[in-house]
């Protein structure tokens, strides 16, 4: 039944995206232009030539706004507009010489699929397409704006770490790396969304966290089925145990410390793109009683604090509790005067 809906929602430009490329530039470019880009004015289209003595058609694909355009000009439309192909060289063998001796970038790869190349292009990529070529290029030109890395406003702390994850993905594992400088630290990406293709990282150190726990994480993620993901918030009622349950059981935080330092105890963190609340799995009850100070004090202050904590949350709890009894079915241990009063 599953899959029957799933065809039932596949649009034209879908099944347009699961072709492959041809040898004709003009047909690519009808493609993109009219099937899986239409109506779309943010795709740039910088259509240019090779140098002699044998000129060959490009065309340049990207976002604008999500792009580097400095970069694509320096070292790719440059690049590529004034070097001369030799001649020996036809079909997709310029697509190799170009990828290994012309175009600069440290992430470059050759795509067939118009799938791949409109994912790519709206992920902030750009792509190189060549008349006799049933290849295009990816190029790695990721350059949109982001939030500069500062202190969380929700946990803000006296003692300790000032840095804070930002809506950028890349950023937030690299401060993650920072922190966690090993190899056993794994990073696995995937993709939710029909629409929005959101990626996303889960992310754990091996040998410290339970395998059963990190492949069951994968599990849920991986059944996610939602038209889009627009914060972390919408995988949390997603792959929690109990959705009815009022008690936490996925936990999220903002700032890299935390989530190192959960890392290191044994759980997998999960990030978003688009989003600096990353998710901690699984959520433990007596998390609730933990501040981000308890590590950086002396371990008896910190101790205290958390045993003044416990006291409370048992006062809190209790004292209604007590005091309901005591009115409906004891009240004639409630002095008078405090009945009264009441």
């Amino acid at each position: 039944m599953r899959g029957f809906w799933q065809m039932l929602r596949q649009t034209k430009s879908d099944l347009v995206c699961d072709l492959a490329l041809s040898n004709s530039l003009e047909r690519n470019l009808r493609l993109l232009k009219e099937e899986v880009f239409s109506d779309d004015d943010t795709i740039i289209y910088r259509e240019f030539t090779t140098d002699q003595p044998r000129p060959r058609r490009c065309v340049l694909v990207s976002a604008d706004g999500m792009t580097d355009h400095v970069f694509l000009s320096d070292y790719v439309v440059q690049a590529v507009m004034y070097t001369p192909i030799p001649p020996r060289f036809v079909g997709n063998q310029v697509v190799e010489y170009l990828m290994e001796n012309v175009i600069v970038g440290d992430e470059i790869k050759r795509e067939q699929y118009l799938s791949k190349i409109a994912d790519s292009v709206l992920e902030g990529d750009a792509a190189l397409l060549l008349e006799g070529c049933n290849y295009g290029i990816i190029v790695s030109s990721k350059g949109w704006p982001k939030r500069t890395i500062a202190e969380p406003v929700s946990e803000s702390v006296v003692r300790g770490p000032r840095e804070g994850f930002t809506e950028a993905l890349t950023v937030n594992i690299s401060l993650l790396r920072r922190r966690i400088g090993t190899p056993m630290l794994k990073f696995k990406y995937l993709f939710l969304g029909i629409q929005t293709k959101t990626k996303i990282a889960i992310t754990y150190v091996e040998g410290v966290a339970s395998p059963a726990v990190v492949e069951e994480v994968i599990k849920r993620v991986s059944e996610i089925e939602i038209d889009g993901i627009l914060e972390s918030g919408y995988i949390e009622e997603l792959i929690r145990d109990s959705p009815l349950c009022p008690f936490k059981t996925v936990g999220h935080t903002e700032r890299p410390d935390v989530a190192a330092a959960k890392m290191l105890e044994g759980r997998v963190v999960i990030l978003v793109d688009g989003t600096p609340f990353v998710l901690t799995v699984p959520y433990i009850f007596v998390e609730a009683f933990q501040a981000n100070e308890d590590y950086y004090k002396h371990f008896a202050i910190a101790s205290v604090d958390r045993l003044i904590r416990y006291l409370c949350f048992f006062i809190t709890t209790s004292t209604p509790a007590v005091y309901l009894s005591l009115i409906t079915y004891h009240h004639q241990l409630i002095p008078t005067p405090l009945i009264l009063s009441i």
